[in-house]
């Protein structure tokens, strides 16, 4: 299991509504790169990786990973709410 000193960091690209999600764990690194339309994808895919028994991700590394998907979501205004939103970490 992971220990919680690894801190996750987003980066908004700004151009295209792509966003990138980099989680350090030990001597891994991993980066996730998905736009606006394929967060639930992504979601699917970091539960395959650390279903997976060969990676070194777990369960713990792929919930710090959806909780930070959530949040840009949740910082993301949609079309029909105008260009308002809540504050971005970049």
């Amino acid at each position: 299991m992971a220990d919680t000193s690894h801190f996750p960091r987003r980066h908004r690209w700004h151009e295209g509504g792509m966003h990138r999600i980099t989680l350090r764990h030990g001597a891994h690194r991993w980066t996730f790169r998905f736009a606006d339309h394929d967060a639930r994808a992504m979601i699917a895919h970091v539960a395959r990786l650390a279903r997976d028994p060969e990676a070194p991700f777990d369960w713990f590394d792929a919930s710090v990973v959806c909780h930070q998907i959530a949040r840009v979501q949740a910082d993301t205004p949609s079309p029909q709410h105008g260009s308002g939103g809540r504050g971005r970490m970049t």
